[in-house]
Formats: structure tokens, C-alpha cells, sequence
């Protein structure tokens, strides 16, 4: 039986494939990342963020064939952090760009020349891809539409040049785009300005799970209601909704309209 690494940041995602990954009975070793660790969470080691030497020993150690890499790393953290080691050094040496996708293809490519393997995810996280269509009782309004189709437009470009993928549209006026902050925090720099909108969060080309996709969950639905923003649109097979189930009743309880576009 082939035997897979964990590698935990914050958030549920790392709980949901844990618990995805012992159903098909996997061989598993969970490695907690010291910086962003979930209390709630067993790990039978840690790493800090930037040793990445060190990462590579426990998996040798533990004979590993593929790496599993999951939950939030907060990037605002890392403008300051400077515990790396040489590795790391090395790697962030060679990136022309610093963006999320950038770095960890670096990273990915690196574990890959050291025989390790980063398998497709969609198996395990099938429960929380959204299908294409809409998602919730309430429809976007035809100015929702509107506003979400030049969302999509403009957060297409935003991902294909590995900024951000979030963008606040209102009445045809964009009002904040996803930098290093965060979807959230955007979403509240939006609901400053006024109340209503549409969130968008758009997929890179080539989408792919193992690499930072874009993912929202109830905290997303909370800060929406706070910004006085009702509507969100994200990628159809692309994208992920934490607590999918939970996360559609209660934007339905609360009157969102969530659509997920092809």
C-alpha cells in the first residue's frame, strides 16, 4: 500500500481529507506546519514553514510516494517571515514571480525530483466541487448578471497573472480586487464603499487542486452579509465550498444567490 503525507495548514480542509483519505483506507502520516497549525488536529510531526529540508528527511524517513498539501497559509505572514532554510532560499531565489501559483509549481517541481509524487484531488474532495448552474433558491437579479459577467471577465485576467482570484463588482463599477490580503478582506475593503454587489471568484486556467484553488466556506457567506453583498459566483468543477451542504442551506436561510458558472 503506497503511503501518503499530509501536509496541514489552517482551516477545515485538511479535517475533510483526512477523513476522506482513511475511508479509501490510505496509509497516512499527517505533518502539521508549526506556523499555522489547527489545535484540533493530530500530527505526528511538525515542520516550520520554511523548512523544507527538513520536510524532505521525515517523508524519506517515513517512505512516502505522495504529498498531499492542504488547508490556508496566510500570505501576509510570509512578507515577513525569515526563518528559511537553504533550500527554501534557494527555491525562492529562482522565482521570477511570487505569486501563489508561481511558488508552489517551484515547490511541486522540487518534490517531484525527489521521487515524490502530488496526485489529482478531485477523488477526495468530489463532495465540495460545485456543479455548474445555480446553486441556491434566489437567482441573480438581471444587474447581478451583469455584474457577474464583468467580474468573471476581469477575475479571469486577475488569476491568469496569479494576483488574486477574487473581484467586487456593484452596478458595473469594480470595487476591489484580491491582492495578498485575502478573499475576506477584500470583500471588506468592497463593503466600505457601499452595500450590495456581487463577489466573483474566478479559476486559473488549468485549474488544479493541488495548488492553492479557489475555496470559500462559511466565513465567506459571513463577511458577505456584513459588506451587504448577497450574491457570489465562483467555478464550476474548479472551485471549492468548504461544508458544501451546510454552506447552500444557509445561504439559502439568508437569501444569497450562489452561482457557479462553466
Amino acid at each position: 500500500m503506497k503511503k501518503v503525507a499530509l501536509i496541514c495548514g489552517e482551516g477545515e480542509l485538511p479535517s475533510f481529507l483526512y477523513q476522506s483519505l482513511r475511508k479509501k483506507k490510505v496509509d497516512l502520516v499527517c505533518i502539521g506546519i508549526k506556523e499555522f497549525l489547527n489545535p484540533n488536529f493530530r500530527f505526528e510531526y511538525q515542520v516550520k514553514l520554511g523548512e523544507i529540508n527538513h520536510l524532505v528527511k521525515i517523508l524519506r524517513k517515513e517512505r512516502v510516494e505522495e504529498i498531499i498539501f492542504s488547508g490556508r497559509i496566510d500570505k501576509k505572514r510570509i512578507l515577513s517571515y525569515s526563518d528559511w532554510d537553504e533550500v527554501a532560499k534557494g527555491l525562492l531565489k529562482k522565482a521570477k514571480k511570487k505569486g501563489s501559483r508561481a511558488l508552489l509549481e517551484l515547490l511541486k517541481d522540487f518534490l517531484e525530483s525527489k521521487g515524490f509524487i502530488l496526485p489529482d484531488l478531485t477523488p477526495y474532495l468530489k463532495p465540495w466541487i460545485p456543479e455548474e448552474g445555480v446553486l441556491t433558491l434566489r437567482k441573480p437579479t438581471p444587474e447581478e448578471w451583469e455584474d457577474i459577467h464583468l467580474g468573471w471577465r476581469i477575475g479571469s485576467k486577475l488569476s491568469q497573472l496569479d494576483v488574486g482570484h477574487t473581484v467586487v463588482v456593484y452596478k458595473g463599477m469594480v470595487l476591489a480586487l484580491e491582492g495578498i490580503e485575502g478573499t475576506d478582506e477584500t470583500i471588506k475593503r468592497a463593503g466600505k464603499l457601499c452595500k450590495g454587489g456581487v463577489v466573483v471568484k474566478a479559476p486559473r486556467p488549468g485549474e488544479d487542486f493541488r495548488m492553492d484553488p479557489p475555496v470559500v466556506g462559511m466565513d465567506t457567506l459571513r463577511v458577505m452579509e456584513e459588506a451587504g453583498i448577497k450574491t457570489l459566483a465562483l467555478g464550476a468543477g474548479k472551485s471549492l465550498i468548504l461544508q458544501k451542504e451546510k454552506f447552500l442551506n444557509q445561504a439559502n436561510f439568508k437569501g444569497f444567490s450562489i452561482v457557479s458558472l462553466p
